[in-house]
């Protein structure tokens, strides 16, 4: 499949074949082996060198940042990341540019520390960058040819908060599903809210993977290939089943297609059906902390709740039964309050 090959390249079958090519600026090459081996990736790292810029040759020095973040991208550790991962760690790997010439061996934590400042304001996008970074340079590490002893982004303290995505209230909700938003959104919305998954694995939730007998639904998470069998909502079921076309999938745009490479667009959509039902401040992923919370607030215990959400650690999930814990607490004790009239007695008068 095309999301398992790096990129511009692209596979052809020709007389019972299959081969391998490189195509930039409309050009192609022939790629031997597979990727993986160690002739693919050297011939595929010399293409991606000589058709770097506006087709003009472009060859990194030797042992250079530029020549390490090639090799990274063309190795095994980088080919294996899911097709959405390679995307977001070359996007990071790009930030990389302005040390391209520069020796790998010679980078230090003031120059990653410099670039990430650049992020500055943008709390996740600077924990990523450096977190591909480091990645990057543990690859340096293994490789004796670039003379790397110690990982320049290794151990960098966060900068600032990260702001989390916020859950979204029952008003919100309503607001939303009242604001008569187009339906394959609103059926994207009731999967986020009543599985809390995340983006990409609702848009690839497969029609079949419902099962009506056990009112189940099978998910296998992207991240962590976590496999889940998910209850399925009341208010979830009653709107799958109003879904009448025949798609594969439960989340297709308005022409049928999948959204399953087009994440972006999906969301470019999501956030225009929020903004015209009146909530700019929320974002998709925010349904994710919605399902968490009204699974915390239930009483749900942390260990039942990873078993929907899919979260791999209690930290992930106690932040929620922690701010459940406390609303109860409170209500229970003011309630004590009020039957005992405590504050009546200690109250002094105003005069």
């Amino acid at each position: 499949m095309r999301s398992n090959l790096p990129r511009f390249v692209e596979r052809t079958r020709a007389k019972g074949h299959i081969y391998l090519y490189f195509r930039r600026h409309g050009q192609r090459w022939r790629l031997p082996g597979a990727p993986g081996d160690s002739e693919f990736s050297q011939r595929y790292l010399e293409l991606l060198e000589q058709t770097n810029g506006d087709g003009s040759l472009r060859r990194f020095a030797a042992h250079s940042v530029g020549a390490l973040r090639a090799e990274y991208k063309a190795s095994d550790e980088f080919l294996g990341l899911s097709a959405q991962t390679r995307t977001s760690y070359a996007k990071m790997l790009d930030l990389l540019l302005p040390i391209d010439h520069f020796a790998a061996k010679d980078i230090r934590r003031k120059h990653i520390r410099r670039l990430r400042s650049k992020l500055a304001g943008k709390g996740r996008t600077q924990h990523l960058f450096v977190q591909v970074v480091s990645a990057l340079f543990s690859f340096g590490m293994q490789e004796q040819d670039y003379d790397v002893e110690v990982n320049p982004a290794a151990r960098f303290r966060r900068v600032g908060e990260v702001k989390s995505y916020r859950a979204w209230t029952d008003d919100q909700c309503e607001a939303f599903e009242t604001s008569e938003p187009p339906s394959h959104l609103l059926t994207a919305y009731y999967l986020g809210r009543y599985t809390g998954q995340r983006r990409g694995d609702v848009l690839r939730m497969l029609r079949r993977a419902y099962n009506a007998r056990s009112n189940t639904i099978e998910v296998k998470q992207s991240k962590g290939g976590e496999e889940l069998t998910i209850p399925v909502h009341s208010r979830l079921k009653a709107h799958l089943d109003t879904i009448t076309n025949d798609a594969l999938l439960y989340v297709v745009d308005e022409r049928g297609r999948s959204f399953g490479q087009r994440e972006e667009a999906f969301s470019k959509e999501f956030r225009a059906a929020l903004n015209r039902a009146g909530l700019c401040d929320l974002h998709y992923h925010g349904l994710r902390h919605t399902a968490a919370t009204a699974l915390a607030d239930a009483g749900c215990p942390a260990h039942d709740s990873m078993s929907i959400t899919g979260h791999r650690t209690l930290a992930m999930v106690q932040r929620y039964t922690k701010r459940a814990d406390q609303k109860r607490n409170a209500r229970a004790a003011m309630a004590m309050i009020d039957r005992t009239g405590t504050e009546r007695e200690t109250a002094k008068p105003e005069w």
